[in-house]
């Protein structure tokens, strides 16, 4: 599954995906999470930290918001 965890991390980083879909980004760091599972703790966990852009701030909310879920559902295995 390393490629696919390396290609949804290279997704995820980009300065595009917050401008994507919300459906979209939440597929993404669900499928990362699925993939990944606690070998990604610490990348979800950073995009709990992401900062906020200008022009992205709720996008970015987002983002941090669906870490935060995946991250929680790791936790309780769900």
């Amino acid at each position: 599954h390393k490629p696919a965890i390396d290609a949804l991390k290279t997704a995820i980083a980009s300065t595009e995906f917050p401008r994507r879909d919300m459906q979209e980004r939440a597929a993404y760091i669900e499928a990362l999470r699925l993939l990944g599972g606690t070998a990604v703790v610490a990348y979800l966990e950073d995009l709990t930290r992401r900062k906020t852009m200008i022009f992205n701030r709720k996008s970015v909310k987002q983002i941090r918001a669906f870490a935060q879920k995946a991250l929680n559902d790791l936790k309780t295995g769900g």
